[in-house]
């Protein structure tokens, strides 16, 4: 004999329990890429200084340091590039980079603007004429994701030197003292700079 409601009560139950199956493997999934994405504390330049501020000595948390790798560049030559070690942080899509002190190309105040990678230079012979000392900070392969970018500091003319291995580690710019001049490359393909900021953060941006 045919028992309709049976049938109905069978149905439903299959139903539920797809839906159970399907809403646990989606938070799961939810909690891979949250576990694979951790926000990544802002690069501070100041000084002759460049921190990865991770730590945090209240909560007896290690901030995570700097390491360094040979890699070929464009032209096949090894660049020493320095990276976060923070495997599992989130990928550079941009970096968001915001300025105290200092003025622009147009003697106006510093702004806070999106750029893919923009170049440090110091003063090390307190001339404050160009070309100066510096290092490139910019986004390369990440550890963890195809295809994806996380932010590094490459060295160019100057030598970068590890320092700290507590709360906030960081990298030394060898022999300079303050920052003469940050300069990058705008939307549009001119160039831009700030003057003499006394300090600059920059965030990661997905």
């Amino acid at each position: 004999m045919f028992n309709s409601n049976r049938l109905t009560y069978v149905v439903g139950g299959l139903l539920c329990a797809g839906l159970l199956v399907i809403g646990w493997t989606v938070q799961t999934a939810g909690m891979n890429v949250a576990a694979e994405d951790e926000e990544r504390p802002p690069i501070i330049v100041k000084g002759g200084s460049l921190l990865f501020e991770s730590g945090d000595s209240t909560k007896a948390k290690k901030g995570k340091s700097w390491k360094t790798e040979a890699v070929p560049d464009a032209d096949g030559k090894n660049e020493k590039q320095w990276k976060p070690d923070h495997p599992n942080g989130i990928p550079a899509s941009v970096l968001n980079v915001a300025f105290t002190g200092g003025t622009d190309e147009g003697r106006r105040a510093c702004t806070a603007i999106y750029l893919p990678e923009f170049t440090v230079l110091y003063d090390p012979d307190g001339t404050g004429v160009l070309p100066q000392a510096g290092y490139l900070v910019t986004r390369r392969a990440r550890d963890k994701g195809q295809g994806t970018l996380a932010p590094a500091v490459v060295e160019t003319t100057l030598p970068l030197v590890p320092w700290g291995s507590g709360d906030y580690p960081g990298l030394m710019a060898a022999g300079t003292h303050k920052v003469f001049r940050i300069e990058y490359v705008k939307a549009d393909g001119t160039k831009g700079w700030c003057d003499k900021p006394t300090q600059v953060e920059v965030n990661t941006l997905r």
